[in-house]
């Protein structure tokens, strides 16, 4: 739940800096922001890549340990959700495609100099959130440490015996 806070705050907070410019989220009416605005795409991309589960980014960590820890208990749902985590990343992908690359739509050349790359106090906002992305990537048990006592407190509680 804290990977997806991190990573779906990312995306909101990019959807919202487009939001600012255009005053439209039709992924239809984008096209070709990169060239306009390539810290935002670096950066959104970032975030796609995140929520796809890349390694070493905290998404991977989060589906990782709930696909492993699923399997034994329900391996047709592991497997069933493992395709459902692909096809979405690969929407992700068709949908970052789409909104960064190819040609600048009609619509976005319409708004001339209302489309500038990202601020500052944009930067400062979002910075944080992809550096705790990496961090919690790179080392989860800052996080799973803190859990460990109060899962196996509560696993206890529940009859379920915990294994090594």
């Amino acid at each position: 739940m804290i990977n997806h806070g991190l990573i779906t705050g990312g995306l909101f907070l990019m959807v919202g800096v487009i939001y600012e410019r255009t005053h439209d989220r039709t992924i239809s009416k984008m096209g070709g922001l990169a060239a306009t605005m390539p810290i935002w795409a670096t950066v959104f991309g970032f975030f796609i890549l995140a929520s796809a589960g890349l390694p070493g980014l905290s998404g991977f960590v989060g589906e990782f340990l709930v696909f492993v820890g699923s399997f034994g208990v329900a391996p047709v749902i592991s497997v069933a959700s493992i395709i459902v985590m692909v096809l979405a990343a690969t929407y992700l992908l068709w949908m970052f495609q789409r909104v960064a690359f190819g040609t600048l739509s009609d619509f976005l050349k319409g708004l001339g100099g209302h489309l500038t790359d990202m601020s500052g106090t944009e930067m400062v906002t979002i910075v944080p959130l992809a550096f705790l992305i990496v961090v919690l990537g790179l080392f989860p048990s800052l996080v799973l440490d803190l859990l460990r006592a109060p899962a196996q407190a509560f696993m206890a509680a529940a009859g379920v015996a915990i294994g090594g």
